[in-house]
């Protein structure tokens, strides 16, 4: 088994979360519904950025991809970081980079 790599990594705030996860399951082919955000929104409950708490949820797409969330207690964003097999196209390394920056910079999602 090979290990993943982080492709991307950032903070978004709390309400684009869902959006980002949606995005990368489109980019990936998998069916992103609300049993996922069901378990992302639970799992990131117990997180705690500054305590090494992280909590991490497949996106079993075409490469598989692994979103790895953690909050900010006293504050809104979530850390997200991105990883992929090591073997990632070069394309969806830059969207997903991409995605990051544009999530952290505008809220499109709600909480």
């Amino acid at each position: 088994m090979t290990t993943p790599r982080v492709i991307a990594s950032s903070w978004v705030p709390t309400g684009n979360v869902r959006p980002l996860a949606a995005t990368l399951s489109l980019w990936v082919a998998y069916d992103f519904d609300e049993t996922d955000w069901s378990a992302i929104s639970y799992g990131l409950e117990g997180t705690d950025a500054d305590a090494d708490r992280w909590f991490s949820y497949p996106i079993v797409g075409s490469p598989e991809l692994t979103l790895v969330l953690a909050r900010h207690l006293d504050a809104d964003p979530v850390m997200v970081r991105v990883e992929a097999p090591p073997d990632v196209s070069d394309e969806l390394r830059y969207k997903t980079e991409a995605a990051l920056t544009i999530f952290n910079c505008f809220e499109v999602g709600t909480r």
